[in-house]
């Protein structure tokens, strides 16, 4: 389904932008994901240790997300037209070229 989407925006040079950092590599312009991998580290030194050391489960509060990953494509910028801020491209995450 997304590379639907993606050739809809590609023929009416709309970008398009995503949450999942995956589309990025499909043709999506950009993604602010979450970071899966820090994320995951946190969680397990947060609530998965204390839970293993005794806590109770119950007397957790949710927490956010706190870190993001920025992933940005330039060929896709290229083939809208669009150049993209080098500020914006000095803070990606990773970025894909081809």
């Amino acid at each position: 389904r997304l590379d639907a989407v993606v050739k809809a925006t590609r023929d009416h040079h709309i970008p398009l932008f995503s949450m999942d950092t995956t589309a990025v590599a499909r043709g999506a312009l950009a993604a602010f994901g979450v970071d899966q991998f820090n994320e995951g580290v946190a969680w397990a030194k947060e609530v998965a240790v204390p839970v293993l050391l005794g806590r109770n489960p119950a007397t957790f509060v949710p927490v956010a997300y706190r870190t993001y990953d920025l992933y940005l494509n330039g060929a896709t910028a290229r083939a809208d037209g669009l150049a993209l801020p080098q500020a914006v491209v000095g803070r990606a995450h990773k970025i894909f070229d081809k």
